[in-house]
């Protein structure tokens, strides 16, 4: 167990023994008292979010009804500005706590072709959460306030998470027959949705004029470190399998941002942590884009040459299911992916 999930579930039990969510059924406050342990109660459920879901565990702060409209707590007479961002994440977790709910841990359950509806669903959910707090937040560009490519980074690693169950269940259990069918379509856009939330993050990263002077990157929680090194070993497997892609990214050159995170990591303050996740991401990525001792070519002739990333690094459920993830299925079981 790694420090933070042992001091992440130390704090949950603390929060559990002085029931700080007692407070919670009287927002918006206009107690000081009141606002200040419901407060420390939404940061203590952020950062079990954090630590629980993408290792496949359930929460220890639960749903339940007093927590469903979060953001009458923004009528507190105590609000401040950096509470637009707390209650901003409480929501977005929310909508990936009940995901987990729906779709549990269970890594051999096809949900394309059980649950396509449901995913759906929660697609649009994420999208109108972007587009609400789109409208509601300040961001700011200083490396320790939430500017907006962290927003970025949460809205599209919470998508990848979703479309990530697009991999679960084996192929056989899709198709026998390979005759196309409602589910293959399903299939093709759920992927797609994948690679392009993949490749979001990654451009989220990059396309960054001062990742090497400001520490935002080590400042981000360990579980986005996971969603990019997620996003890494699809993106990976897309380049090297030659994944065709949706027609909205033909011209993206994907092993060009793979090449330039590198690049980006390697110069940024994060490098002088050797134990930060993005540092084993940089290690590894600039292993796999490497050939014959030459630096990775853009050349797509030599994509097929790309290993994959041997990442010293915990992907929490990914690990599981990451084998198939982004490399298309084979013809003779599964959905086809030429659409893609």
């Amino acid at each position: 167990m790694s420090t933070s999930n042992a001091h992440t579930q130390k704090a949950v039990r603390i929060a559990t023994e002085l029931d700080l969510h007692r407070c919670i059924t009287k927002i918006p406050h206009t107690k000081g008292a009141c606002y200040n342990r419901t407060r420390l109660y939404w940061l203590v459920y952020i950062c079990d979010h954090h630590c629980s879901l993408i290792h496949g565990r359930p929460p220890l702060t639960r749903d339940f009804q007093s927590l469903r409209r979060p953001r009458n707590f923004l009528q507190s007479y105590f609000n401040t500005p950096s509470d637009l961002t707390m209650i901003s994440l409480v929501e977005l977790w929310s909508i990936s706590s009940r995901v987990f709910d729906l779709f549990g841990e269970d890594i051999e359950c096809h949900v394309v072709a059980q649950r396509p509806d449901e995913l759906a669903r929660f697609n649009i959910a994420y999208d109108r959460w972007r587009e609400k707090w789109l409208g509601m937040l300040s961001f700011t560009n200083s490396p320790t306030g939430f500017s907006r490519r962290v927003f970025d980074l949460h809205y599209y690693s919470a998508k990848l998470y979703l479309f990530s169950h697009v991999f679960r269940g084996s192929q056989s259990q899709s198709h026998d027959t390979k005759v196309p069918t409602e589910s293959d379509t399903n299939v093709n856009t759920f992927v797609n949705g994948a690679i392009r939330s993949a490749f979001a993050i990654i451009r989220c990263i990059v396309d960054v004029d001062d990742n090497n002077k400001s520490p935002w990157l080590e400042m981000l929680p360990p579980c986005i470190g996971t969603m990019v090194a997620f996003a890494c070993v699809g993106l990976v497997r897309v380049s090297r399998h030659q994944t065709p892609l949706a027609c909205d990214m033909h011209d993206e050159d994907i092993p060009g941002y793979l090449h330039r995170l590198v690049q980006v990591l390697r110069l940024s303050p994060v490098i002088d942590q050797p134990a930060h996740p993005l540092v084993s991401i940089a290690r590894s990525l600039e292993t796999a884009t490497t050939t014959a001792g030459q630096e990775f070519s853009h050349d797509p002739s030599t994509w097929n040459e790309i290993r994959d990333l041997d990442l010293d690094l915990d992907l929490g459920v990914f690990d599981k299911f990451t084998n198939d993830a982004f490399s298309g299925c084979n013809d003779s079981h599964g959905a086809s992916l030429s659409g893609l």
